[in-house]
């Protein structure tokens, strides 16, 4: 039944600096993870921050990491970013776990 549907996101590296972007992510309303790194010259950190407060979204932004999530030149960085990525996934589908 779609009425007790309920819909989430989990943004990865989104183009929030972007108007139409960032607007239509906070139109949608829903309960959102967002993800990016730190490193990626597409990410826009007062943009995040905006739909971050707007959806009263969870939020994981990764130190180093560009656009693809890498760590360029250290993988053993970039392996243990995803871990906090994979780590940060589960929390977020677990809390609405039956």
């Amino acid at each position: 039944m779609l009425s007790s549907a309920r819909t989430e996101a989990i943004w990865l590296t989104p183009l929030f600096g972007y108007a139409a972007v960032r607007s239509g992510a906070i139109a949608c309303g829903w309960r959102s993870l967002l993800i990016a790194g730190e490193g990626d010259d597409y990410h826009d950190f007062e943009a995040h921050e905006a739909v971050r407060e707007a959806l009263c979204a969870d939020s994981l932004i990764l130190k180093d990491a560009d656009h693809r999530l890498e760590i360029p030149g250290n993988p053993m960085a970039t392996v243990e970013s995803l871990r906090d990525l994979v780590d940060a996934v589960t929390r977020f589908g677990g809390a609405n776990a039956p």
